[in-house]
């Protein structure tokens, strides 16, 4: 079975999706989901870390002396 996925803003009633051509002729189900807002769960989840990862500042003091040219 052949599928794709395509992330598009819909701009208008008319879509153009080339890679329908392979479908062409075919029965076909189409299902349009509304994504979510990937950059808010991003930060979300980014800021849910906040405090809870431990840094190792000796680590850190030594990968800058062996990074220096």
């Amino acid at each position: 079975m052949e599928a794709i996925k395509k992330k598009i803003v819909i701009e208008s009633e008319n879509i153009n999706i080339p890679e329908l051509k392979n479908f062409i002729g075919k029965s076909m189900e189409i299902i349009l989901i509304e994504a979510e807002d990937e950059t808010k769960d991003n930060i979300s989840k980014f800021l849910d870390l906040a405090g809870k990862i431990d840094i190792d500042e000796k680590e850190i003091d030594s990968l800058r002396e062996r990074s220096k040219l």
